[in-house]
């Protein structure tokens, strides 16, 4: 009764009653099947990507980009707790390097390399360089080249191009024995200390250098890699393209003095450029002086020409 006076007192004021109302189409369309599968199987590959490529690509993530996908879903936040681990270490041994921080009076480079070690154990490819870099100032070149390798192939920029770095001036590794008493011209087995770890190795003593011979002879052994300009260039090649200026820069003075590759001015000062924008102080000036050079050849052809 009380719908049916309703009914005719919006007829009155001349409201649509709700029978004349007309129902769109669109409302009553069901969704696609088809759409809303493929919905459900973005979302079941968005959270089920396995947790090891998960940790590959997220290893060179800064904190703020390895935070936001942490933030994805609970699985990825779950996967990556080993890479934000990480993230405190490598913020710990910084402020033990440089000797900042609450209760670190002055710099600790031992106790810098422990956190950076347990953040690469970890995954992160930014605590693989910084340890890499401690490797490498203190002379330990091969540790040093390992991390960056690791780096690399992650994908961290930095890390290819102090791994180019490597390849463009060779490592050398000074290895020093335990046991002094051996002949020279036969094989044996010889016990070396590569840092604080003891290694058991065959040596055939008529494959090494004299020079190392006399090293060896004297309880050392020298392992030294030749210089790889070739490789180098494609580790610098690869900084180059994600935009890292000091990457940029060494790519472009291999193709200035031709190391790894022929020397080709127009693209060592492209690079020379893009380096320059970056805000890589030493880009600008050699930019600055390819594009002398090349005014200076166009002075003299007019004169040879004229």
């Amino acid at each position: 009764m009380a719908s049916r006076l309703r009914t005719e007192m919006e007829k009155k004021r001349g409201r649509p009653t709700a029978a004349a109302t007309p129902v769109h189409s669109h409302s009553r369309r069901k969704k696609s099947p088809r759409l809303l599968l493929s919905r459900n199987a973005f979302k079941a590959s968005f959270a089920d990507l396995p947790s090891d490529l998960l940790m590959r690509l997220a290893a060179p993530f800064d904190m703020p980009t390895l935070w936001a996908a942490s933030m994805a879903c609970q699985s990825w936040r779950e996967a990556l707790r080993p890479l934000r681990e990480a993230m405190v270490l490598l913020r710990l041994g910084k402020r033990y390097k440089h000797g900042r921080g609450p209760g670190i009076a002055r710099p600790n480079p031992r106790r810098a390399l422990e956190y950076f070690l347990k953040g690469a154990d970890r995954g992160s490819a930014a605590a693989m360089v910084d340890a890499g870099l401690m490797y490498w100032e203190m002379g330990r070149k091969g540790e040093a080249q390992a991390l960056y390798t690791k780096a690399a192939e992650l994908g961290h920029p930095v890390g290819q191009c102090n791994l180019g770095v490597c390849y463009l001036e060779g490592t050398t590794t000074k290895y020093r024995f335990y046991d002094k008493n051996f002949s020279l011209f036969r094989s044996c087995q010889a016990r070396f200390s590569l840092g604080s770890l003891v290694h058991e190795v065959e040596l055939v003593y008529p494959l090494i250098d004299p020079k190392d011979a006399c090293n060896l002879r004297q309880g050392f052994f020298i392992s030294a890699d030749q210089p790889n300009p070739e490789e180098a260039v494609r580790w610098f090649y690869q900084a180059a393209q994600a935009d890292y200026a000091r990457a940029q820069y060494n790519l472009a003075l291999c193709l200035h003095k031709g190391r790894g590759l022929k020397i080709n001015m127009e693209n060592a000062a492209k690079w020379y450029l893009r380096a320059a924008e970056g805000g890589y102080v030493r880009a600008m000036y050699l930019h600055y002086v390819i594009q002398l050079e090349k005014d200076w050849h166009k002075i003299l052809d007019v004169q040879e020409n004229g």
